[in-house]
């Protein structure tokens, strides 16, 4: 298991000037990866969504997990945010199977009193080389026909 820091640009002077809180939206924090699905070898960014329960604000740190299809850690390292709570991160997938990534937003003690809060999990479909997915569509009809209904005469009813 590598241990590693990863830091936003400019990131150190902003988080410092805005303590705000943490996780302030209340609803589920989620995370968003590029491509998903991929393929092995594709690199992958994974990244907080621009929602304001998804960032984590003042002075903060995310700490990230990524898990192989067998459930195992192989990565985990912290990412700074930026002044405005947004971080990303990438990674290259080295197998097929479902990857998971785990995320959780520690605020700094000098941070608003904000409980610490976890992301949801983000499953991340990665496949061999070649395979394409089958995205399901809609089908169109194959033939549509319209029938206007005819038109109809009106006659005032009151006319005095």
């Amino acid at each position: 298991m590598k241990l590693r820091t990863l830091t936003a640009a400019g990131v150190a002077a902003a988080a410092l000037l805005v303590p705000t809180a943490a996780n302030a939206g209340g609803s589920p924090s989620t995370m968003v990866a590029m491509p998903n699905p991929t393929t092995v070898g594709t690199p992958v960014t994974v990244s907080n969504t621009a929602n304001a329960s998804s960032t984590c604000e003042g002075p903060s740190a995310v700490m990230v997990s990524i898990l192989d299809p067998s459930a195992t850690v192989v990565d985990q390292f912290e990412v700074t945010p930026d002044g405005n709570g947004d971080w990303s991160f990438g990674f290259t997938p080295d197998e097929t199977g479902t990857w998971e990534v785990l995320a959780e937003c520690f605020a700094q003690e000098t941070a608003f009193p904000n409980p610490d809060f976890s992301y949801n999990a983000l499953a991340i479909q990665v496949q061999a080389p070649g395979t394409t997915t089958v995205v399901p569509t809609t089908a169109a009809p194959s033939s549509t026909s319209t029938t206007a209904a005819a038109a109809a005469t009106v006659t005032p009813a009151f006319t005095g």
